[in-house]
């Protein structure tokens, strides 16, 4: 039985056909049999260029689809390049489709960003092309901060992006404020060690809760100080020294911006568009019914 497939040839991608070993009617016959399903073999790793990234699909995506994603990548490269003109952006940058589910991620090391098949998001491309952009040389706290609030920034009506869906960062303090649930300016600035979990965990909450808090923080560094200042804070790593204050004091300004910026902010499950295993503990968190992980502390 002759299935057909797509080798793609870089650049231009010539599809030419080829064969796969997978027989429907004999996986069938071995079914009936008794004898254990058969795993169906890996899907070979497909290349694809276009001006700054190779793409390794290595789930087999849809003609249409990788098209699609070639075309997202490049608008949102020239995006982010614009919004973070101080860098020097990476020529050359790789993307991997990997088969499946999950929480996409980086590896700033390799200058790749991950994607899984089965849960694509190209609206998360602002936040990981960021991470690839300052190849995350500071903590936590200010690299999420900043990717979250560029997202925010250069996607406004996009609302479904982890880790702030629903509502904006500020609405979310806002929430945390309400229910006295806010980590700490001091803690979240020094969180490490971030856990995550598609499955939900406290630790996973509260790597969210940082993200989120930072986006909102960083919204309000340069709405308040202009972007100058706050690259002067990421080449100083230092909150103090680079906006002249400290720590408790910002925290209050912050802290203060958010909740005047959205005083009645949505309640945590009628932020999310669904809420699962993994959003249950982020609600918890956000009202302060579930304990900080102590890898933030």
């Amino acid at each position: 039985m002759r299935i057909p497939c797509w080798a793609a040839a870089r650049r231009k991608r010539a599809r030419v056909p080829c064969h796969r070993g997978v027989v429907a009617g004999a996986l069938l016959a071995l079914l009936a049999c008794g004898d254990p399903p058969v795993a169906p073999p890996p899907v070979e790793e497909v290349v694809y260029e276009t001006q700054h990234f190779v793409i390794r699909d290595g789930a087999g995506l849809a003609a249409s689809t990788v098209d699609s994603l070639e075309a997202r990548l490049e608008v949102e490269y020239e995006r982010v390049a614009a919004a973070l003109p101080v860098l020097v952006p990476p020529e050359r940058l790789t993307v991997r489709i990997l088969a499946g589910g999950g929480i996409p991620f980086v590896t700033p090391g390799e200058g790749s960003l991950s994607q899984w098949a089965e849960a694509l998001s190209p609206d998360y491309l602002p936040h990981q092309l960021t991470h690839l952009f300052t190849g995350y040389f500071r903590g936590g706290f200010l690299e999420e901060g900043l990717a979250v609030y560029l997202t925010e920034l250069l996607l406004p009506e996009s609302r479904m992006v982890n880790p702030y869906r629903g509502q904006p960062p500020h609405a979310w303090v806002s929430l945390f404020e309400r229910f006295g649930s806010t980590i700490s300016l001091f803690t979240a600035y020094r969180a490490a060690n971030f856990s995550y979990s598609v499955s939900g965990s406290s630790a996973d909450a509260s790597a969210w809760q940082v993200h989120v808090e930072g986006g909102s923080f960083v919204r309000w560094v340069v709405e308040t100080y202009g972007w100058d200042e706050w690259w002067e804070l990421y080449q100083l790593n230092d909150l103090g020294a680079a906006l002249r204050g400290s720590t408790s004091e910002l925290e209050t300004a912050w802290l203060t911006a958010a909740r005047n910026a959205f005083p009645d902010p949505l309640e945590c499950e009628a932020a999310l568009s669904s809420v699962g295993p993994r959003e249950e503990f982020w609600c918890l968190r956000a009202r302060g019914s579930l304990f900080r992980s102590t890898s933030l502390d």
